[in-house]
């Protein structure tokens, strides 16, 4: 069965408690103050029943819609909160965070409203409150924030009303033209130079020794190059700018299966015997060169690519600060890297 619409207070409205106490069977009793008209409106429309709207009162503090949307920061603390308020059905529980993501959808919309207007009234896009001068920042435009709480069904819902869209997957041909426009810009000044020394080349070429059709040929075969390194280029830049942290633990994992599998636990033991046999004993700086060595001979050649890194020290380097960005905010990262150092190292003394 279609879901019915979430019934939401009005925008700026003050919140009312005409119905004080415990809802059960649709009925009030006599208690202390309970939750408002406009939560329990919410609520019911989303799918609670009125036993969990009991547990709601009796489990948590929040008492209005406001109260609400303040209490969660992304979809999973919803989720937990209506745990922790008794609710025990998972499906209620979506129920209670798509209530909870309702109000704050509704909430950014009202205060991306105040911020247009606040910047009609400025004469400018952004001076009112994140411009020079001004008290703002990211955080205070709507976007920004559902993006910070790591609310991406939010972002995708916010935009395509923005934007007039029926659907969040009409907004895929603006993300891409975005993406590839950035990563041209981008690109442009990265390997401009680069690009501008192989076209000198070519005409080089062309203008010492070689035939018109020769050299019509050799600038044809340069540019088509040029193209399949730009191509080349974007794609692996479009990997790396989505580099979140879902991609950062597969990474890691298909790393941690390399490094624990037979032919690299072979490899770790030759190089270990070719230690011991050494007249003189390696120092540690030389022990480390040789194990970086290793892993990108045996695995990181092979993998780096598939996640848009050179398979060399630039993209050893690049992956590292990649996967670092996540490594503060995401345990599981840090687990993984603690695994995989070890994995690397087993079989093998420093």
């Amino acid at each position: 069965p279609r879901r019915r619409r979430p019934v939401l207070p009005e925008a700026g409205a003050p919140e009312t408690f005409s119905r004080e106490g415990k809802y059960l069977l649709g009925c009030a009793k006599a208690s202390s103050r309970g939750l408002s008209d406009q939560l329990v409106d919410l609520l019911k429309s989303c799918g609670l029943t009125c036993l969990e709207l009991m547990a709601v009162e009796e489990g948590m503090e929040l008492r209005t819609c406001r109260e609400l949307g303040e209490a969660a920061t992304n979809w999973d603390e919803a989720l937990r909160l209506a745990r922790k308020a008794g609710i025990h059905s998972k499906v209620s529980q979506e129920n209670f965070a798509r209530a909870w993501r309702a109000y704050s959808l509704m909430s950014a919309d009202k205060d991306s409203e105040e911020s247009d207007l606040d910047d009609s009234r400025d004469g400018g896009v952004g001076e009112g409150r994140a411009g020079e001068g001004g008290g703002g920042g990211p955080h205070d435009y709507p976007l920004f924030t559902l993006m910070a709480r790591g609310d991406f069904d939010a972002c995708a819902d916010f935009m395509a009303r923005r934007s007039n869209l029926r659907r969040r997957e009409d907004l895929m041909p603006m993300v891409r033209s975005l993406l590839a426009h950035i990563a041209a810009k981008q690109q442009g000044r990265e390997l401009e130079k680069g690009f501008a020394d192989r076209q000198v080349l070519s005409k080089l070429a062309a203008a010492y020794g070689l035939g018109r059709a020769e050299a019509e040929e050799l600038v044809s075969d340069v540019q088509k190059g040029l193209e399949v390194e730009k191509a080349e280029w974007r794609w692996k830049w479009t990997l790396r700018t989505l580099f979140d942290a879902r991609t950062a633990l597969a990474l890691q994992r298909r790393l941690l299966e390399e490094y624990r599998s037979t032919p690299f636990r072979v490899a770790s033991a030759k190089l270990g015997a070719e230690w011991a046999d050494r007249a003189r004993a390696p120092e540690l700086e030389e022990k480390i060169t040789d194990i970086e060595a290793l892993c990108l001979e045996h695995v990181l050649c092979r993998v780096l690519p598939e996640f848009g890194f050179s398979p060399n020290q630039a993209g050893i380097k690049e992956m590292k600060a990649s996967i670092t960005r996540h490594v503060r905010t995401e345990p599981e990262v840090r687990k993984l890297q603690v695994e995989i150092s070890s994995a690397v190292m087993d079989g093998l003394k420093l």
